[in-house]
């Protein structure tokens, strides 16, 4: 029988006790880099973009491990908030994802193809 995930990594904290600590609070992308650079963190879950955007910014030397999560960008609205424009945002993003505007968008001001796959 396979072990899960959290009997399997408190084992391997129980044989190397210091290999890590969870480091919890806000933190800006400066305190971020930062702490990556002087290696407070190993560790910083985020965004493709962001890590991109660290890389980048910061002179950080981040790599990309294998994705948590499928999550994907949506817009947000009020709970209040007229269906009908919400049913109309949604049909305009669409419409931006699939003619390439979204894309184009997202290499202008991210540097990059962040648009979520189907």
């Amino acid at each position: 029988m396979e072990q899960s995930l959290s009997h399997q990594r408190n084992a391997y904290l129980k044989k190397n006790p210091n290999a890590y600590s969870v480091v919890r609070g806000t933190y800006t992308m400066e305190q971020v880099a930062q702490g990556i650079n002087s290696n407070q963190f190993n560790v910083y879950p985020a965004p493709k973009y962001s890590i991109d955007l660290l890389n980048r910014q910061f002179k950080t030397k981040l790599v990309y491990g294998k994705a948590v999560n499928h999550s994907n960008a949506y817009p947000m609205f009020n709970k209040k908030a007229d269906p009908k424009l919400v049913k109309a945002v949604n049909k305009a993003m669409e419409e931006l994802k699939k003619d390439g505007t979204i894309k184009k968008l997202s290499n202008k001001w991210l540097k990059g193809d962040y648009v979520p796959k189907d």
